[in-house]
C-alpha cells in the first residue's frame, strides 16, 4: 500500500508540473494598434502601469518599437524595470507613483553579435532567464515568493540614441488592465510624471506567465491521491 501511494504522489507531481508548465498570455495589447506613435526620449525612463490579476509568475515580457533608421549606434542601451506602485502621490492627479523596484534588466548595448534592430517594427523580449536570473536586479530578489503584485509600472530606457529616431507604437485602452497615461522620471528634478494624450498611450507589450502552484497544481494532486486512495480501498 505504501509504494502504491508514493507512485501516486509522484504522479500528482509530475502532473502538476506538466500542467502549470506552460505560459499563459496574460496581457496582450498588440492588437489594439491605434496607429498613432510616441517618440522616445533619450535617457529617461518611459512606460505604463498595468494590472495583471493575481497569482501569476511572469515567464515572458515583450514590447514592440519602431525605428525608421537602418540601422541603430553601436552604443545604443535598451533597460526595462518594474515597481510597485506605493510611491508617493502625484499632484493634481492623486494617483500613486512608481516606487519600489522590483525588476531591472540592465542595459543591453547594441553589438556586433547581438544587433538591436532598426528600420522598421520589432519585438524585443526578456525570457525567464533574463528575468530571474540574468538581470542586474532579477525578479525573484523583489518579490515575496516571486508572484507578481496585482498592479504594477513597468517602464522602458533608451539611451545613447544620437541621431536614432526610435518611437513606440501606442495601443487602445483595455478597461481594467491599463489606463492610457504614461510615466516619465525626470532625472533633473527627481521625480515621476504622469501624462494624458489626446488618444491613449499604452505601449504595445505582452506578459506571459504561469499561474500560482497552490491554485491548479495543488488541486490535481489532491484529485489524483484522492482517486488513488478510493481505488485502494476498493482492492481491501
Amino acid at each position: 500500500m505504501n509504494k502504491n501511494l508514493n507512485k501516486l504522489v509522484c504522479a500528482g507531481a509530475l502532473m502538476a508540473l506538466g500542467f502549470t508548465a506552460s505560459a499563459y498570455t496574460i496581457f496582450d495589447n498588440t492588437t489594439a494598434y491605434n496607429t498613432n506613435l510616441l517618440t522616445a526620449p533619450n535617457g529617461l525612463e518611459i512606460g505604463n502601469e498595468v494590472t495583471l490579476g493575481s497569482g501569476w509568475y511572469l515567464t515572458n515580457f515583450q514590447f514592440e518599437y519602431y525605428s525608421s533608421n537602418l540601422t541603430l549606434n553601436a552604443g545604443l542601451g535598451i533597460d526595462v524595470k518594474f515597481y510597485s506602485t506605493n510611491g508617493g502621490t502625484i499632484s493634481p492627479q492623486g494617483y500613486l507613483s512608481p516606487g519600489t523596484l522590483i525588476f531591472n534588466s540592465g542595459f543591453f548595448y547594441n553589438t556586433g553579435s547581438t544587433l538591436i534592430p532598426g528600420n522598421g517594427a520589432h519585438d524585443w523580449s526578456y525570457n525567464a532567464f533574463d528575468l530571474y536570473t540574468g538581470a542586474a536586479v532579477p525578479l525573484n530578489t523583489g518579490l515575496a515568493g516571486n508572484k507578481l503584485p496585482t498592479d504594477f509600472f513597468f517602464t522602458i530606457t533608451f539611451a545613447n540614441m544620437g541621431t536614432n529616431n526610435i518611437q513606440f507604437p501606442l495601443a487602445n485602452t483595455s478597461t481594467g488592465t491599463n489606463y492610457g497615461t504614461y510615466w516619465e522620471y525626470n532625472t533633473f528634478s527627481s521625480q515621476w510624471n504622469v501624462y494624458t494624450n489626446s488618444v491613449p498611450a499604452n505601449f504595445l507589450v505582452v506578459f506571459q506567465g504561469v499561474p500560482e502552484p497552490s491554485v491548479y497544481g495543488l488541486g490535481v494532486i489532491g484529485s489524483v491521491l484522492l482517486f488513488g486512495v478510493s481505488m485502494l480501498k476498493r482492492k481491501r
